[in-house]
């Protein structure tokens, strides 16, 4: 169960987190100082940073004060709710307007810093403060899984400000809100108030549970279903916060470049208007003025002595070249060229010269309005005559024609402010068409007409503007069809409309990358999330192990101290299942029923103890324990017939009692055979009968009855002295048993020195014989020593091969992961060495690694193959083949060779020690090599078996533990 300090959490941690929500108070308070007194500057960490804004300061300062009054539940809950109520507002409606009033009542501050808002809460502080209101809101809530949520918050509300910070540090601005940014004094309050309130909680709530033990006895979470909801919860949250930072972001991203569109569209509007304003002056200063108008009356009536060529030639180079014009021409009243200054030029149409001429006035001659010779030119035409006539008179005209590709295209295109470029049109209606005067890159420059489509079409920006929309920017396409945010109007005194647009894709560009910093911190926040949520379900579930583990210990130690009471019993003890059935049974049970081995397993043990014409209170009382409800014969001493295997009926006294169990109810049956007791009881009754009809034999019937009583009571201590025996044998059979295995040990170990010294002496003199003295025998004396060197060393592998076989049963395992591919390569090479003149075709893949001591297992791979090359020793090419494979929880390996095999009828015999199928002489061996492995292979906890056929070879298999360590790359 949970103690009172575990729910407290430590004094030290308790101490520090007081600390830290004393110093997030002073720098709340701080903060709001500075804001009072306007030096709102001070409350920045750096010189581009920007302050605090005074409503953070003043929830921060709410969030500090409830944090240093732990025991004060209703100013931590009504804390809590001001908190998630205010970061609510904050990120889902427009609180501005209060921010800035708040501002506006402390200071006189600028309403932004470089474009960033001043004193504007940022949405991720919004969620900061949702999420520590939800943590204060859960500190004093009752149950594991509410306790476990709230520090789930404050350690997403520590990762967020840890990567702001880091975003501070690096100077990334798009970690830490480029357009309304947490301020960097924010982020340090926020850093240490989620480390006071992860401090001050529980010891046995993550994270401050993960360095104490898992047995600490606390109380875990209620169940991985609750984890996955409060991870749903997170990412839910998570969605939601930035889906509406990234909605805020758009809106933002649009209303920029809306507002650089229409200043671009204004300023570019007054630009073209005052351009066209110049150029209509100067031609009514050409026209009007009356300055050169005598010449130009003589020139064209050609009257000799006046109107000199070249004196007007000049004084038109002159006001060409002064104005910047690409050519000043000359007509006559038939509109024919009669003088021409600059670069040549098309012609200017008739209609033009003719409204020119009638009016009087200026007239503009637009953009290849009536000519398709590809000339991109503008002209001014001025009327001239002899002004000192009343009536004018009119002599001629003089066009001012300007080429729109030097001198008006580059100053309309021009961008007219400093920020992301985007594109100027000129259009005018014409025909129910939109044509535009402007050359753009996407389109052709060397096509002959301007570029002209339908006011039909679909979504045309141009099209809005030239049927009157202004003012607003809308979305649009343009003349490629490409998506794009239009802003235009038409350009004051001319015939002509100009639209500023932006491809949607140059806006959303920045919002695109904000969406990837958004989704890289939301998926940092919920890695973290659910690794923390990861680590929490795995020390539950460990604890939960723990626990059962101790319950199943428990039940072992139970089930060891039962046996134990039964196999001391004196009576005969009986374990029933659910149903009634035997499945358990102490000694004494089977000397009072006769029962033999299994005999009894399954059987009900009513019918199969009990005299079948009995009383059915019994199965009833079965009926009643399986039920869980009360009966008389429960747990009460009842006599009746009971039954032997062999059908012989006895009196016999028993109990019943339900043993309780998690899952079901078993029954315990203790029975005692009476029949002395019920033979004493007739004898009593027939010594007392004969007593009342024999007075005179009434003392012998006494001292009968007396000797009846006392036999019995030899009986019990004959009983007691039988068990006193038997327990005194058992002890005896433990020791000895015990002597014996020490015996056997010493006897192991003194033969590797006590048989080793005779059998190297008489290897030793063997040898001397057949080196000192080998003519002194004959061959029959020299083969018979050599039989006695061959054998002495036989023995000694025989010794060897005992002492290695008594050993493995002792040796500890060191298990670790094995290459068995890399072991096996080398246990084939080198029986391949010792035997360099056989011819062996060997094949094996890569093996499974195995979990196994390398020492011990390479002598089972030894023995393996060295069995594989010697049975195939008959045979002129050796196959050989080893394989593997994992599956049904082990690791299986098999050696397979074409050697002489063996009959399967006698298999078991292969894993004897110095069994053999084969003759010595046939295949040399001291026939405990197999079991040597088969008990290496059983001490890892597998198996070993084999299979053959005679004359066609033979394959050894064994198991190892399957091998969880990942391989090394």
């Amino acid at each position: 169960m949970t103690t009172t300090s575990d729910r407290g959490g430590s004094a030290a941690s308790a101490r520090l987190a007081t600390a830290l929500f004393s110093g997030v108070l002073a720098l709340a308070l701080l903060v709001l100082i500075f804001w009072s007194l306007d030096l709102w500057q001070f409350g920045t960490l750096g010189q581009r940073d920007v302050p605090m804004p005074p409503s953070t300061a003043v929830l921060m300062s709410l969030l500090a004060l409830s944090g240093l009054r732990p025991a004060a539940r209703w100013q931590t809950r009504v804390s809590g709710l001001l908190l998630v109520a205010a970061g609510t507002l904050a990120l889902f409606w427009n609180v501005g307007s209060f921010e800035s009033a708040l501002v506006d009542l402390l200071t006189v501050a600028p309403a932004t810093r470089d474009a960033v808002p001043i004193g504007v809460m940022s949405p991720i502080t919004a969620a900061a403060f949702v999420l520590c209101g939800v943590s204060l809101l859960t500190r004093h809530a009752g149950g594991y899984a509410v306790a476990q949520a709230g520090q789930v918050c404050a350690t997403v509300v520590f990762v967020l400000a840890a990567s702001i910070a880091a975003g501070y540090v690096l100077g990334i601005p798009s970690m830490y809100g480029a357009r309304v940014p947490m301020a960097a004094s924010s982020t340090l309050a926020f850093l240490v108030v989620a480390l006071a309130l992860v401090l001050a909680s529980p010891t046995d709530i993550w994270p401050m549970s993960i360095p104490r033990d898992a047995d600490t006895g606390t109380e875990p979470m209620s169940a991985p279903r609750g984890l996955a909801l409060l991870f749903i919860l997170v990412t839910t949250a998570v969605a939601v916060g930035t889906t509406l930072y990234l909605l805020s972001s758009r809106r933002e991203v649009r209303r920029e470049a809306t507002d650089v569109l229409s200043e671009a569209a204004a300023l570019k509007q007054d630009e073209v208007a005052h351009w066209f304003r110049e150029r209509g002056a100067d031609a009514r200063i050409v026209g009007g003025s009356g300055v050169g108008s005598d010449e130009v009356a003589a020139f064209l009536a050609e009257r000799p002595g006046q109107g000199d060529a070249s004196t007007l030639l000049e004084w038109m180079t002159v006001l060409r070249e002064a104005y910047g014009y690409s050519a000043v021409v000359l007509y006559d009243l038939n509109g024919d060229i009669r003088l021409s200054s600059g670069a040549p030029a098309a012609a200017v149409s008739r209609a033009a010269l003719e409204r020119a001429l009638a009016s009087g006035n200026v007239v503009f001659d637009d953009l290849d309005k009536d000519d398709a010779s590809g000339a991109r030119q503008m002209s001014f035409l001025a009327p001239v005559g002899h002004h000192d006539r009343v009536p004018l008179m009119l002599t001629g005209v003089m066009a001012l024609i300007v080429d729109a590709r030097h001198e008006f295209y580059s100053m309309v295109e021009r961008w007219p402010i400093n920020s992301s470029p985007g594109d100027i049109l000129l259009a005018r209606e014409e025909g129910g068409n939109a044509v535009f005067l402007l050359e753009r890159q996407q389109v052709d420059r060397s096509a002959r007409t301007l570029l002209r489509l339908p006011m039909s079409t679909p979504g045309l920006a141009v099209a809005q503007v030239l049927q009157g929309r202004s003012g607003s920017a809308f979305d649009g396409v343009d003349y490629l069809g490409h998506r794009v945010v239009a802003v235009g109007g038409p350009v004051p005194g001319t015939p002509w409309s100009l639209v500023a647009k932006q491809n949607v894709e140059a806006i959303d560009a920045p919002f695109w990358g904000e969406v990837r910093r958004a989704a890289a911190v939301s998926l940092l926040v919920l890695a973290t999330t659910g690794f923390g949520l990861t680590v929490i379900s795995r020390r539950q579930t460990l604890r939960s192990m723990t626990a059962i583990l101790a319950v199943h210990r428990e039940r072992d130690d139970s089930d060891v101290r039962l046996r134990s009471a039964m196999a001391a019993a004196l009576d005969a003890f009986i374990i029933l299942d659910h149903r009634g059935r035997i499945v358990e049974w102490n000694r004494q049970a089977e000397v009072t029923f006769g029962w033999s081995d299994q005999e009894p397993t399954g059987r009900p043990f009513i019918e199969t103890a009990l005299r079948q014409d009995g009383p059915p209170e019994y199965g009833a009382a079965l009926d009643a324990g399986r039920s869980g409800l009360p009966h008389p014969l429960l747990g009460a001493r009842c006599t009746t017939r009971a039954v032997r295997m062999n059908g012989e009926e006895f009196p016999a006294e028993f109990t019943i009692a339900p043993i309780g169990r998690r899952d079901e109810t078993s029954f315990s049956v203790v029975v005692r055979d009476i029949t002395e007791r019920v033979t004493a009881d007739a004898a009593l009754l027939a010594a007392h009968t004969e007593t009342e009809l024999l007075l005179d034999e009434a003392d012998r019937a006494r001292r009968a009855l007396l000797n009846i009583v006392e036999d019995q009571r030899r009986t019990e201590e004959a009983l007691r002295d039988s068990e006193m025996r038997l327990e005194t044998r058992v002890q005896q059979r433990t020791r000895l048993l015990e002597a014996a295995n020490r015996e056997l040990e010493s006897f192991s170990y003194s033969v590797s020195h006590d048989l080793r010294a005779p059998l190297r002496a008489i290897d030793g003199y063997a040898r001397m014989l057949v080196e000192d003295h080998a003519t002194q025998f004959d061959a029959e004396g020299r083969r018979r020593l050599q039989v006695v060197q061959f054998e002495a060393r036989r023995m000694g592998v025989l010794i060897d091969d005992l002492l290695r076989f008594s050993r493995v049963g002792r040796q500890t395992l060191s298990m670790q992961s094995v290459d068995m591919t890399k072991m096996v390569r080398g246990v084939m090479d080198e029986l391949r060495a010792a035997e360099p003149a056989r011819t062996v075709e060997f094949m094996m893949g890569e093996l499974p690694r195995g979990l196994a001591d390398p020492s011990v297992i390479r002598q089972v791979w030894m023995n393996l193959l060295g069995n594989a090359l010697k049975f195939t020793g008959t045979r002129p090419v050796a196959h050989i083949e080893v394989g593997g494979r994992t599956e049904n929880g082990a690791t299986m390996y098999f050696v397979r060779d074409n050697g002489v095999g063996f009959d399967m009828k006698y298999a078991d015999k292969l894993f004897g020690v110095f069994q053999r199928l084969h003759a010595s002489a046939d295949f040399e061996g001291t026939g405990i090599g197999l079991a040597l492995s088969q008990r290496i292979v059983i001490g890892h906890g597998g198996r070993l078996w084999a299979d053959g056929v005679v004359d066609r070879g033979a394959t050894f298999s064994f198991s190892l533990p399957v091998d969880a360590t990942p391989a090394a790359s």
